[in-house]
């Protein structure tokens, strides 16, 4: 299924039928770009948050986010937009400690209108710290071993192979 809102040109390609109807009341929709990002940790990712008008809606949103990864700090700018006009959220995940998908809300808020929208924003974290990774077998620095020899280590969430060189 996919909506291009700024054609008015809708495709469907589910297999469930199912209404469009106009909007019944005035509100507002926040699109990011993107809404969803692979992101290696540590790192700084930023995202645009587009705002629309649905129905002749006018004022001011404010911005905030919920549930980011612990360690993860998240700043606006700016913060309150008009609607129609567009954010830049930039998260920092530099002291974040987290691996794999995360979601996480975008939190607009029109006080004027009582509407309060919350817009989901995924991102696959990939952690990068190796530090619990160690060889099982042989020991580290074993001498003398002869013939065929398996290596084994310690399994890690965040990788999915590994590259093994013997010199």
């Amino acid at each position: 299924c996919r909506n291009f809102l700024d054609t008015n040109i809708f495709f469907n390609i589910s297999r469930q039928n199912f209404p469009i109807t106009a909007a019944t009341a005035p509100s507002f929709a926040l699109r990011p770009t993107p809404f969803y990002q692979q992101v290696c940790l540590p790192a700084i990712a930023s995202l645009e948050l587009k705002s629309e008008a649905i129905g002749g809606l006018e004022g001011e949103i404010e911005l905030s986010i919920e549930n980011l990864p612990e360690g993860a700090v998240a700043t606006f700018e700016p913060a309150t937009i008009t609607i129609g006009q567009n954010s830049t959220l930039t998260i920092d995940m530099t002291a974040a400690n987290a691996n794999g998908i995360t979601q996480f809300q975008v939190i607009g808020k029109s006080e004027a209108a009582g509407i309060t929208l919350s817009q989901p924003i995924e991102f696959d974290l990939i952690s990068t710290d190796f530090s619990a990774f160690s060889l099982n077998t042989p020991a580290n620095g074993t001498r003398g071993v002869v013939g065929i020899t398996n290596f084994e280590w310690s399994a890690l969430d965040n990788a999915d192979t590994y590259d093994f060189e013997l010199s």
